[in-house]
């Protein structure tokens, strides 16, 4: 049924330069894209299920014809597979992560190509849930669901760069301080000012090195608030500096606070008449 996806790859009137130009586009106002184009987005599968790049299989059988495949050894990359879904299921809508949805939006050109109507891209409900142990960490981190996950030696060296800090807003006091010298400077003659910045520039670097002291010190004085912190991020709040639903299952999550019931309820109770996709934050008393 999907043959014409496949011939059309083969024969240099795929997807690729669709992708590649919406790629572009995208990169200018988002940033770096979920998908790497290519101008043949198809895999070869052997016999055993072994699968191999087309281009790659095509370098490595110079005198083979792709028509020779049989339908069952062709396999889409992750570019061709919503085309490939969609020909064939016509979904309404599509539900995913942002991940997810952000590749699905580069494939508008590539869908207008083959003729297939593309569903609409919907963002999932998110959640995160903190149980009390995490919650203390992450207030003592100052850090909140908005916030980019964090490692565990991450949020360490924060929160004992934190603890420093209370003693008084040191940077603060030596920018002042460096204008005051520069302003000295410039009473004497304007001559002083380039030995002066170029002195107050390596007293800059002694002073992050010295930052870099007070935190190694803080981390031995305080050892266990450190591995209380590091493990509650890398064990719960953001696993592998990802997010917690990425890489804890839900049954887990489900019982730091309860039953699936009480999960259920409670989550739909939020939802209630919203329309939107919703972050939640679920806190536990475990």
């Amino acid at each position: 049924m999907a043959m014409h996806l496949w011939a059309a790859e083969w024969e240099g009137k795929g997807i690729g330069e669709q992708v590649l130009i919406t790629a572009e586009s995208f990169r200018k106002s988002f940033g770096e894209t979920q998908i790497q184009p290519r101008l043949n987005n198809l895999f070869v599968l052997d016999d055993a299920g072994k699968r191999e790049r087309a281009d790659r299989w095509q370098q490595s059988n110079p005198n083979a014809q792709w028509s020779s495949l049989r339908p069952n050894q062709h396999s889409p990359n992750v570019a061709l597979r919503p085309l490939y879904q969609e020909y064939l299921l016509q979904s309404t809508a599509f539900i995913g992560g942002a991940a997810e949805v952000s590749y699905w939006m580069l494939l508008g050109g590539a869908f207008a190509h083959h003729g297939i109507l593309p569903p609409a891209l919907l963002l999932r409900d998110g959640a995160l849930l903190l149980n009390a142990a995490a919650a203390e960490v992450a207030k003592d981190v100052d850090w909140n669901p908005t916030m980019k996950g964090m490692r565990g030696e991450e949020a360490v060296n924060a929160w004992a760069d934190r603890s420093v800090q209370r003693n008084g807003d040191l940077q603060g006091d030596f920018d002042r301080w460096s204008l005051a010298l520069e302003n000295h400077a410039k009473g004497i003659h304007e001559l002083t000012l380039p030995t002066t910045r170029a002195a107050l520039s390596k007293m800059e670097k002694d002073l992050a090195a010295l930052k870099k002291k007070w935190r190694k010190i803080t981390k031995q004085q305080e050892h266990g608030k450190c591995r209380q912190i590091a493990h509650q991020f890398d064990g719960w709040i953001s696993p592998q500096g990802q997010p917690q639903e990425h890489m804890i299952n839900a049954l887990a999550l489900v019982n730091a606070i309860g039953t699936w019931a009480e999960f259920r309820e409670s989550w739909f109770e939020v939802l209630k008449e919203l329309d939107e996709p919703q972050f939640l934050l679920f806190e536990g008393t475990e």
